[in-house]
């Protein structure tokens, strides 16, 4: 009597990965740091549009006290500019070789499989993301522009130059042969404040974070309890959370202002899913995750980096 092997539907895997795999995926790579969770749920989702633009206001317009019959300043005052910023492409992919199809055809045996290679496509766009968020597009062309483009005082950013725009410009702090120490922490911080603009973020790796913990006074080291439930273990400096980032340059910290920033994620390329494939001329099959996106800063000079943090 034969004996039939169980075999694959990929019509209906592909449709089931849609439907129940990949919100819970789009939500683990998300939520998989803390720099990227603020910037997702608080981004903007577009439908379209060839370029991003963004309108920075870097003045005042006319205005102040008055008399009755006194005749107001109407004038038209250029205080708007506006940067242009690219769709920024990033996939993730996981392939599974036909002599691996054959050697798993049990029911069991093809759950596993695809539950590993769907990992690792969620760890795999977890890492491209993260290294995103603090890379540069002046480096890679095709990389989005990331904390290296928007918090310094050099290089242009969506065709704005801000060496020659101080008000575009971030603070920077170089920690050269300089310890860090509260006073430093405070320095920069007033530095990148201005009225109610204040940062309110604040990212480092482990070496960095040891740092400023052995700063923070012990009565002093609390933790924004709100984060720390959902994983993102932190403490309270200057009042601000500090959040442990593996991505984070060495001996750099970041404090950022969240209000200034946004994740720019284009609707219809947003974790978007194409279903196991094989390619013409192979015999193994390939599945993609896509997404379309830019991070834009709409006050860099509310930010501020201190470079070469030692203790």
């Amino acid at each position: 009597m034969a004996v039939h092997s169980q075999t694959i539907d990929y019509d209906q895997l592909n449709t089931l990965t849609e439907r129940r795999l990949l919100p819970g995926m789009n939500d683990a790579i998300m939520r998989s740091r803390a720099l990227l969770k603020r910037r997702y749920d608080k981004g903007t989702k577009l439908d379209g549009g060839t370029v991003i633009q963004c309108n920075y206001l870097y003045g005042e317009g006319p205005g102040g006290p008055y008399d009755d019959g006194q005749a107001l300043d109407t004038s038209e005052v250029d205080i708007v500019t506006g940067a242009l910023f690219q769709w920024k492409l990033y996939y993730a992919s996981a392939t599974i070789r036909h002599s691996d199809e054959l050697k798993n055809r049990g029911k069991a045996q093809i759950g596993s499989i695809y539950d590993t290679k769907y990992g690792q496509m969620e760890e795999t766009m977890k890492s491209q993301l993260g290294n995103a968020l603090y890379g540069s597009s002046v480096v890679n062309a095709l990389a989005v522009n990331g904390l290296a483009d928007h918090v310094a005082a050099t290089g242009t950013v969506g065709g704005i130059s801000k060496s020659l725009n101080p008000w575009f410009q971030a603070k920077v702090v170089n920690m050269t042969a300089v310890p860090m120490t509260a006073y430093w922490i405070r320095n920069g911080l007033g530095l990148s404040t201005e009225d109610e603009n204040t940062p309110d973020e604040l990212y480092g790796d482990q070496t960095v974070y040891n740092i400023l913990y052995n700063i923070a006074e012990p009565q002093k080291r609390f933790m924004d309890v709100s984060e720390a439930s959902i994983g993102f273990r932190n403490i309270l400096v200057e009042d601000r959370p500090l959040y442990i980032d593996s991505k984070c340059p060495a001996q750099t910290l970041y404090g950022l202002t969240g209000k200034t920033w946004d994740m720019v994620v284009h609707q219809d390329e947003n974790m978007r899913f194409q279903g196991w494939e094989r390619p013409f001329g192979r015999t193994s099959r390939t599945s993609f995750l896509f997404i379309a996106w830019n991070l834009i800063c709409k006050n860099p000079r509310f930010n501020v980096v201190w470079t070469n943090v030692a203790s």
